[in-house]
């Protein structure tokens, strides 16, 4: 009899013991994700003809027909390797790589390289792109750096990227923010709407366990923005509360999404 116990004891110590190794891997993958949760934007190109958009997360993408570019364009007049956009200490930076159709900023080609800022239309062949950047609007870049540029860079500058079109002029002076409490990475809001989850086709995309894979949904309308929990798992939380109908966001709100927080910043950027 006690042989018997003795077996049935080691048996349950032996799943227990399994179990908890198990739970202890589970937890130490989440940690290693939750590290490098959400994606950084730091720019973005919206392309109106295709109806794509394409979010700029490194400080140097390449940009061509070929798949093995950063951002990859399906138009024949687009060459397979033909242009780079880089992050440069004065602003952002698009290059011609020897492209057979060139690339063009503002109507205007560029010999080697040109600046580029918020609201930029740039064509590689017939693609157009619209290149999106609020922290760094052209009129004041020249602005700021005018006291240490020369005569001649700001007129480079200016010929490159054409004039300020009345609807850049008119165009909002800020932006709202994520910003990701563990790491303070931000997440600019560009777009009307966007779906957080685990799923890899989310707009911000959290890769651990305890998100959904649709958790929750943040919108804009007029001059609010709405989070929404998406009938997620484990609750979508606003100031350590949960809501069930959708919430108006306040600057320096806490959104906590699956055990990862974030703060709401309404006017991120202000100029």
């Amino acid at each position: 009899m006690d042989s018997v116990f003795i077996d049935y004891a080691e048996f349950f110590l032996r799943i227990l013991l399994s179990a908890g190794i198990i739970f202890t891997i589970l937890l130490c993958i989440a940690y290693l994700f939750g590290r490098n949760s959400g994606k950084m934007i730091l720019a973005q190109f919206f392309s109106p003809d295709m109806d794509m958009k394409y979010e700029i997360n490194s400080w140097e993408v390449s940009i061509g027909r070929a798949h093995t570019n950063d951002i990859f364009i399906d138009n024949a007049t687009v060459s397979r390797f033909h242009a780079v956009v880089a992050r440069r200490g004065k602003g952002w930076v698009i290059y011609d790589t020897n492209s057979k159709a060139g690339t063009f900023v503002n109507g205007q080609q560029i010999e080697k390289k040109a600046y580029i800022f918020d609201g930029d239309i740039i064509n590689l062949g017939s693609a157009v792109l619209t290149f999106r950047s609020p922290m760094f609007k052209r009129e004041n870049a020249v602005k700021r750096q005018k006291a240490e540029l020369t005569d001649g860079d700001i007129h480079q500058i200016n010929a490159t990227i054409g004039a300020v079109t009345k609807a850049q002029k008119q165009a909002k002076k800020t932006i709202p923010a994520l910003v990701n409490l563990s790491d303070n990475s931000m997440i600019l809001l560009f777009s009307e709407e966007y779906i957080i989850g685990r799923a890899a086709n989310c707009d911000i995309v959290l890769p651990v366990f305890t998100v959904s894979k649709y958790h929750a949904k943040i919108s804009n309308e007029g001059n609010s923005w709405i989070l929404a929990d998406v009938k997620s798992k484990s609750g979508t939380y606003v100031n350590n509360v949960e809501i069930s109908e959708p919430y108006r966001l306040q600057d320096g709100d806490t959104i906590e999404v699956g055990g990862i927080y974030y703060r709401f910043v309404r006017e991120y950027i202000s100029e």
